[in-house]
């Protein structure tokens, strides 16, 4: 019936420490820590084959930090990073075949591209 299960510990019944989710058969879907109860640090994400497909960071349960994920075959398909739930600096894609075909700078509010591949 798709029950998630997890494996972690409480802090006065809140989410501390290092945690991770299962799916029903076993296979893990994501691992990281929680702070009091919130994201904190980086969080790998995986698939049902066991590949990631993506890894983030988290300060106080938004987004901070780096982030990158990857296509199916491993190879990495985009990588930039947030501060307070938004993104910010370069952000680079790459194809399935791990070639860069874009980057975007979200510096000072704006999004302005300064790489486009053919």
């Amino acid at each position: 019936n798709g029950n998630i299960k997890s494996s972690g510990k409480y802090k006065e019944d809140t989410q501390h420490g290092n945690w991770k989710d299962f799916a029903q058969n076993g296979k893990i879907l994501n691992k990281g820590s929680f702070n009091e109860g919130k994201k904190s640090g980086k969080w790998t994400f995986y698939n049902q084959h066991n590949k990631v497909v993506r890894v983030q960071e988290f300060l106080d349960d938004e987004l901070y930090g780096m982030f990158i994920e990857y296509h199916p075959n491993g190879k990495k398909a985009s990588k930039g990073y947030f501060r307070k739930g938004q993104k910010t600096g370069v952000w680079s894609k790459w194809d399935a075949n791990g070639k860069l075909y874009y980057k975007v700078d979200f510096s000072n509010n704006q999004q302005k591209v300064i790489f486009k591949g053919n």
